[in-house]
């Protein structure tokens, strides 16, 4: 780890006496004394306390202004004036500066180089050991994460089924809670397949933070689906207000990015739409959440008032947990699902074969939740059954991911059942 530290204290010593040396000859020049090149090495080695342990001969003494009676025995005094140390500083200052980018950029191309030449070959061992941990995981798991599977199938296959059934008479009907809610659902789908993803590659605390999505999709599908069309309106133009801020945006940072900015004219669209709305919607509008600002009697609402609207608060603990991977607090490196119970002298800084539970049952809950929420307006036998069908299918996957959970726990504690993936102990 330290190599190229010790390359660069290596140089830092050799310019050092690099400096000390021409320090010395220009002292001893300055007394009509050419010094050769062994004997200021001499100097460097013997020297102590300000006395110079060196023999001149005579032809370096004659003429000289060194005081014979001060020279004895080859030792002379030497001290240095604080206007000559200054000097040395002034032009060492330089050399380090000048050297450390040299040094950095040479020992990093080099770096690289020995990378690429066992590029194939350290590839193919992360590889190989990626694959060793996965077919350990899959084979201790395989159960749980079959069950959210096929939980995910069935209601990707329910949504897809129900969009193409009811889409025509939707657009006919310009049933807008429907749009809204198809698109949600969709979305969230895509994001259970993210979630069986990342728990089948040994990263729990990543599902956690993608479930945290779902819960947020699933609040609004809910609040959507129960106050109706002119609130999934108010949603949908409310884009207009997200797209007029990342506009504001844009300008400003554009030159530091190096990114071109917008035109006037596309500016000015995107500002004349978002005045439209303000001026259809009132002034409320323009905040994170003012699409629902006009249902729930706040000039601010925030994601909570919602949650609270359709009784999904109680959520607010695991959401706040499942926020930490996502922000940089002090939480998101200290609380992790991939670390066993009562392992805390651990850094994760890989993939992990534990703490699948609660993003996986979380997934199933807020995917279902979704998914009730887009077939509840349009009630039939099929839909109902469905319904029950991915009830009963979210009870088991909480039950089944749990009971294996409590099967790693015991296996861990009793016999220390060592976690896949790259962790470094403290």
């Amino acid at each position: 780890m330290d190599t190229l530290q010790q390359l660069f204290d290596s140089f830092i010593d050799e310019k050092t006496k690099q400096v000390q040396r021409d320090l010395l000859r220009k002292k001893f020049s300055n007394l009509g004394v050419n010094l050769r090149d062994e004997q200021i090495t001499e100097m460097l080695e013997n020297s102590s306390e300000g006395m110079i342990d060196v023999e001149l001969d005579d032809s370096q003494l004659r003429g000289s202004k060194i005081d014979l009676k001060d020279y004895l025995e080859g030792r002379i005094c030497v001290e240095f004036s604080e206007a000559e140390l200054d000097d040395a500083t002034k032009d060492f200052s330089p050399i380090l500066s000048d050297a450390i980018p040299t040094i950095v950029e040479e020992c990093a191309n080099l770096f690289l180089n020995e990378l690429r030449k066992t590029l194939r070959s350290h590839v193919k061992s992360l590889v190989r050991e990626r694959k060793q941990f996965g077919k350990k995981r899959e084979r201790f798991w395989r159960k749980s994460f079959a069950l959210l599977e096929l939980f995910v199938a069935t209601a990707r296959q329910t949504g897809s089924d129900f969009n193409r059934h009811y889409r025509e008479t939707a657009v006919k009907e310009n049933d807008l809670v429907f749009e809204v809610l198809a698109r949600l659902h969709a979305r969230s789908c895509q994001i259970g397949s993210e979630v069986l993803v990342l728990l089948r590659s040994g990263f729990p605390d990543g599902a956690h933070a993608r479930w945290r999505t779902l819960h947020e999709i699933a609040v609004i599908s809910m609040f959507i689906a129960k106050h109706g069309n002119e609130v999934a309106e108010r949603y949908l133009d409310h884009e207009i207000v997200q797209s007029y801020k990342a506009a504001l945006q844009h300008q400003t940072h554009c030159p530091a990015l190096r990114y071109e900015p917008l035109s006037d004219e596309a500016f000015q669209q995107i500002k004349t739409a978002y005045d439209d709305a303000l001026n259809r919607y009132g002034s409320t509008f323009k905040d994170d959440y003012g699409w629902a600002s006009s249902v729930l009697g706040k000039q601010r609402p925030t994601f909570s008032d919602i949650e609270k609207d359709v009784d999904l608060e109680k959520w607010r603990p695991l959401y706040r947990m499942a926020s930490g991977p996502v922000h940089a607090n002090a939480m998101g490196i200290t609380v992790q699902l991939g670390l066993p119970p009562g392992i805390n002298k651990m850094l994760l800084a890989g993939a992990s074969d534990t703490g699948f539970t609660d993003p996986a049952h979380g997934t199933a809950i807020s995917l279902l939740q979704i998914t009730t929420s887009l077939l509840r307006p349009k009630p039939s036998i099929d839909t109902l059954m469905l319904c029950s069908v991915l009830m009963r299918l979210q009870r088991e996957i909480g039950d089944e991911f749990l009971k294996t959970q409590i099967l790693y726990e015991e296996k861990f504690c009793q016999s220390g059942f060592e976690p896949a993936g790259d962790q470094n102990q403290l």
